[in-house]
């Protein structure tokens, strides 16, 4: 049921209105996220040499040092939040690949590890877990989007990072040793 010109009018106007609106609010979120990324402190870039900080190891009581974990064997981090839809996907293809691999995983979340539990046992996953409630990680290694994963070498530098589910982590992540 067609209407008035003027209505018609409108109704375009109004449309074009809405867009306009829905663009303004996509290049805020954006660029909320880009301030975001550039106010953590701690920075850690492709090539860079990682700060050995404390760590909370969910499953042994007390903290180890970055450095003890990363002593013999490259370590993947793969930084994952409660509610994370991709972050579960991560997971589970994590853990089905029977892919070798010359690194360590460790997931890393700020909040209780509890949740996780659950995720690990539908995943069928057995990956040591990193709680970092202060966020000391987090903003070392500059994380604003989950999934994120970084690998770090035995030198304790930064060699790879991704944000976002990746189907094929593993194998970029393998390359990556090999450059450096």
């Amino acid at each position: 049921m067609a209407g008035t010109p003027e209505q018609d009018e409108r109704v375009r106007k109004h449309r074009i209105y809405q867009l306009s609106t829905l663009g303004v609010w996509a290049v805020i979120i954006i660029g909320l996220f880009i301030v975001l990324e550039s106010v953590f402190d701690k920075k850690v870039e492709e090539g860079g040499s990682v700060p050995d900080m404390d760590i909370k190891l969910v499953d042994k009581a007390g903290t180890a040092k970055l450095s003890d974990i990363c002593n013999d064997r490259p370590v993947l981090f793969v930084f994952m939040s409660q509610g994370c839809g991709a972050c579960k996907v991560q997971l589970i293809s994590l853990a089905n690949s029977r892919q070798e691999r010359s690194f360590d995983i460790y997931v890393v979340t700020h909040r209780s590890g509890e949740w996780l539990n659950k995720e690990f046992k539908e995943a069928g996953a057995s990956f040591p877990v990193i709680l970092d409630p202060d966020s000391d990680l987090h903003r070392t290694f500059r994380v604003v989007f989950y999934p994120t994963s970084a690998l770090i070498n035995t030198e304790q530098e930064m060699v790879y990072k991704r944000r976002g589910y990746h189907p094929g982590l593993i194998r970029e992540a393998e390359s990556s040793l090999e450059d450096y």
